[in-house]
């Protein structure tokens, strides 16, 4: 059985699935960042803030955060 670690080096990244997301910065989602498909900025909260950057450790050339609109829009 692999460990966490061993998993989280050899899985690939997987897109980032966010539903706090907001256009404008809140109390709760004060970190912005850029979907990787549209261009649009969003914030986001602490929690998925810390998923982006552990993604981008792991594979920085990865794909770590699409908006939901184009998540939406990948799924139909």
């Amino acid at each position: 059985m692999s460990t966490r670690r061993e998993m989280k080096e050899t899985e690939p990244v997987e897109t980032l699935r966010v539903m706090t997301e907001s256009p404008v910065r809140t109390g709760l989602n004060r970190h912005e960042v850029d979907c990787s498909e549209c261009g649009g900025h969003f914030y986001v909260d602490d929690a998925t803030y810390d998923r982006i950057a552990e993604a981008l450790a792991v594979d920085p050339a990865g794909v770590p955060y699409v908006c939901q609109e184009c998540e939406d829009v990948e799924e139909s």
